[in-house]
């Protein structure tokens, strides 16, 4: 469990297969749950968490669109190939 109390802290761990779906083939279901607060909306879009290296290897990507003022939720496949998402309100 990790708490933060502040602003622009981050956490990052070393690449694991723990952390992964799956091959694409043997994929395994896993769920992350979380809770935020806060004190007002943001002015820009803000990442929860993500499993990628930043540019198009991206697995999954939990983030805030200020845009839609929506969360999003957006799996890939790893190479771009393949992308679904979906948009939650953010009341």
């Amino acid at each position: 469990m990790l708490f933060s109390s502040g602003s622009s802290h981050a956490l990052t761990v070393a690449d694991t297969t723990d952390l992964s779906f799956g091959n694409g083939t043997d994929d395994v279901a896993f769920s992350v749950g979380f809770w935020i607060k806060w004190a007002a909306v943001p002015s820009g879009d803000e990442h929860f968490f993500n499993k990628g290296d930043g540019s198009s290897a991206q697995e999954y990507d939990v983030y805030f669109k200020k845009s839609s003022n929506r969360v999003v939720v957006q799996l890939q496949d790893g190479t771009m190939a393949k992308k679904e998402w979906a948009e939650f309100a953010f009341n």
